[in-house]
């Protein structure tokens, strides 16, 4: 709200200042006016786009989505990560448990929803609603320990399967065993 309102003011500032020069200057002195307040009416510009790029929450209170994705999952501004272990993310935002509730409702196409306490919202086997192929992920929501004004996600996908790779000599002892029941 402050911001946007001395962004207003400073504008308004701007345009009284340029009414009041082009009417006490013949036109030449005007264009001169005006090409020195242009710079002026580019960073006022400039400075909005900024905030737009900035701001975690629209004119209605949702979550923006951010360019961050973990594990196929778009992240909303202003969460900043925590910790990684494989295949497991943690972020921490200023933001309520509800409205990240909200927003990962909004984002997720989402199957099982389980509290084990009255605090966390776990949604379990979620995938993005933009590319549903993805793979499932758990999501869990709850507030940071020692601060109730924001909260942690926790977003971790599977691990995949143990791949057991055999050596040429370990096969070649396989098949001669195979070979010796079959006989």
């Amino acid at each position: 709200m402050g911001f946007e309102h001395r962004l207003r003011t400073l504008a308004t500032l701007g345009l009284v200042v340029a009414l009041g020069a082009s009417s006490a200057c013949s036109h030449p002195e005007r264009e001169e006016k005006r090409k020195l307040l242009a710079p002026a009416q580019d960073f006022a510009q400039k400075q909005r786009e900024a905030w737009q790029k900035i701001r975690t929450t629209d004119d209605s209170g949702a979550l923006v989505p951010s360019d961050t994705k973990v594990a196929g999952v778009t992240l909303p501004r202003g969460l900043t990560a925590k910790w990684k272990r494989p295949h497991e993310w943690f972020y921490d935002g200023p933001f309520s448990v509800e409205q990240l509730d909200t927003y990962f409702r909004s984002q997720l196409e989402i199957t099982t929803v389980h509290h084990p306490n009255n605090v966390t919202h776990e949604f379990i086997a979620v995938c993005p609603k933009a590319t549903p192929g993805e793979h499932p992920v758990t999501l869990s929501i709850f507030p940071v320990p020692g601060d109730a004004r924001s909260s942690r996600i926790d977003l971790r996908e599977p691990e995949p399967p143990m791949q057991r790779v055999l050596t040429p000599e370990q096969v070649q002892a396989q098949v001669e065993a195979r070979h010796r029941v079959a006989e």
